[in-house]
């Protein structure tokens, strides 16, 4: 049985502190489930029931030389039906099968089934084949999804032909599905309708710099003349200069998207989120950057549309300028081997992904645009090669939110949710609904070798600061101004650095975390969170490197040949990528 009891408080913070220990409000107390829960690495069911063998590898958790089961999963989704709060959906980048991973729970997200979105090269299902990715892509990346209000469900993600081959392609699709009787469906709440390509990519070779990248999808749940449209946003990258956010929509359930439209103006814009406004409003945000500015002036900017994504502002809007939170050192990741940069020291890299949020039902007003950025009062100058705050400067990650109340067309200042002197927070999210607006990211102020000159994780002498040094955190308000203090909602900490990727030379993370809140019908919500976490990983040495393992390596078996170079690993299906993906849920009055 879930456990609950941390006990935190909404809304205003006041100077008296109950007998508890929690801090006093008139607005009751937040609850956050103790006991979180793994959301992959499950049992894998196909959408209809049946098998082949992406599905059984995915199953396989004792034959080596595959990716199987234990496999690496990262960037998470995690959405809840609004008309039924027990059933909870997630996705994710799926290592196994190199395609989408679609989880479902039905209880609330105290157990979960794992599944893949159809449309994979193995994929052998009637309606898999019938998907127009299916043989023309065989790679998906950045899953996101959304409810309607009237029993669909929405999976947009990217489609690709990995790095390599004649046609690398590089697709916007979208998935749709009824929200159906598990009891009628094989257990499954989601009945696979087909897919929609949204934007069809290049057919360039190797990409040649041109793709498509982060997706984002929303849907209109306020009731207005616009309720039910779907809309997308994602990144176009040309093969040279500019980067453009995009926006298209669909009005018929997702079956047709109109030609996406350009918003993010005359600067490159990456990142973007969608947020629709009690009124039907739609708001697109993104990190933006001056590519021709000596300075690089990094911010958050936003366009909105009374129109129902028909047009948008002609000039974007800027929320902020920023400082941004960006671990460097030749490479914006670094690890060992080939991927070692000059200090020697460890980390994935940390993306500015801004996310955008309103309340559909308009008891909280405005739009909320939420990212981490460094804090200006930390910044200083490196004392290595490392910089993390522009070029050869160092400083402290923090989250802030800023509002808008008139339309988008000006933003308040930034207000820092957990104003804490330590740790860095990294990768939030946000949503509102009923009055309230719950945030989560994940937080190193735990991390016993923390400094604002080290990336997260990493000892002053370029080594691993232990297992425990990055938790996942949460904060909740019921004015958008003043939040509860961090509330913790894993129960176990990571270590962000383990090297995964690349050859088993480079950490990586993943580029987000979700939240999303639902209402009961007491009137009491109901938020559940994902996050990718490395707390399965089981480390070990690379044979590869001369020197003492620094902490950051897993485990793997790799023999050295004859002429002095080193095979595969044999055995990647032990734990040493065992990246999964975690969950917990949050209760507020």
């Amino acid at each position: 049985m879930r456990r609950f009891l941390a006990v935190l408080a909404v809304g205003s913070v006041v100077a008296s502190f109950v007998a508890a220990g929690g801090v006093a409000s008139a607005s009751g107390v937040v609850t956050v489930g103790t006991s979180d829960t793994r959301v992959t690495s499950n049992v894998y069911v196909r959408h209809d029931g049946g098998t082949d063998p992406t599905i059984q590898v995915c199953n396989d958790g004792t034959t080596q030389g595959i990716f199987g089961k234990f496999a690496q999963h990262n960037e998470p989704f995690s959405v809840i039906d609004p008309n039924n709060p027990s059933i909870v959906i997630a996705g994710w980048n799926d290592y196994c099968s190199s395609w989408m991973g679609l989880g479902y729970s039905t209880d609330g997200g105290s157990t979960w089934t794992n599944s893949l979105v159809p449309g994979y090269p193995d994929d052998t299902s009637t309606l898999g084949l019938r998907s127009p990715e299916y043989l023309r892509t065989n790679n998906a990346s950045d899953p996101v999804g959304a409810f309607d209000t009237t029993g669909h469900f929405y999976f947009g993600f990217l489609a690709y032909n990995g790095f390599a081959g004649p046609k690398t392609n590089s697709d916007l699709a979208v998935a749709r599905y009824n929200v159906v009787d598990p009891s009628t469906n094989a257990g499954s709440p989601l009945d696979y309708v087909g897919t929609t390509r949204v934007v069809r990519g290049p057919a360039a070779a190797n990409f040649e710099g041109r793709f498509s990248d982060k997706v984002q999808i929303e849907v209109d749940r306020t009731g207005s003349t616009y309720n039910g449209n779907v809309y997308v946003c994602f990144t176009k990258f040309p093969a040279a200069g500019q980067s453009t956010v995009y926006v298209g929509r669909s009005t018929d359930g997702g079956q047709t998207f109109a030609k996406p439209i350009a918003v993010s103006g005359r600067n490159s814009g990456q990142g973007c989120d969608i947020a629709v406004q009690s009124d039907g409003h739609v708001f697109v945000s993104w990190r933006d950057f001056e590519q021709q500015s000596a300075k690089r002036i990094f911010g958050v900017s936003a366009v909105v549309s009374t129109d129902g994504g028909q047009t948008f502002s002609k000039q974007p809007t800027k929320v902020a300028n920023l400082i941004n939170y960006t671990p460097f050192d030749r490479t914006r990741d670094c690890g060992s081997l080939a991927d070692a940069c000059p200090s020697g020291l460890a980390f994935a890299r940390v993306p500015l992904e801004p996310r955008l949020t309103a309340d559909p039902t308009g008891q909280l007003p405005g739009v909320f645009a939420v990212f981490n950025a460094s804090a200006l009062s930390s910044v200083v100058p490196s004392a290595t090669t490392y910089s993390s705050a522009g070029p050869g400067m160092v400083g402290q990650s923090k989250v802030y939110v800023s509002r808008s109340i008139d339309d988008g067309k000006t933003w308040s200042a930034p207000v820092a949710v957990s104003d804490v002197p330590t740790g860095h927070q990294i990768l939030p999210d946000a949503d509102a609904l009923a009055g309230r607006l719950a945030i989560v990211w994940q937080d190193s102020r735990n991390d016993p070798c923390y400094s604002v000159q080290l990336p997260i994780g990493n000892t002053a002498g370029a080594a691993s600061c232990g297992s425990d040094v990055l938790r996942t955190y949460a904060a909740v308000s019921s004015n958008g101004t003043t939040f509860t203090p961090g509330i913790p909602v894993s129960s176990a900490g990571q270590q962000p650095q383990y090297e995964m990727f690349d050859a088993r030379q480079v950490p990586f993370l993943g580029d987000y975390n979700w939240i999303q809140l639902a209402q009961r019908t007491d009137g009491s919500l109901f938020g559940y969170m994902t996050w990718t976490d490395n707390r399965d990983v089981v480390p070990g040495t690379d044979p590869r490197e001369t020197a003492p393992s620094d902490g950051f390596d897993v485990h793997m078996c790799v023999a050295q040949n004859l002429d002095g170079t080193f095979g595969s690993d044999t055995c990647p299906n032990t734990g040493g990528r065992w990246q999964n993906i975690y969950g917990n849920t949050i209760s507020i009055p």
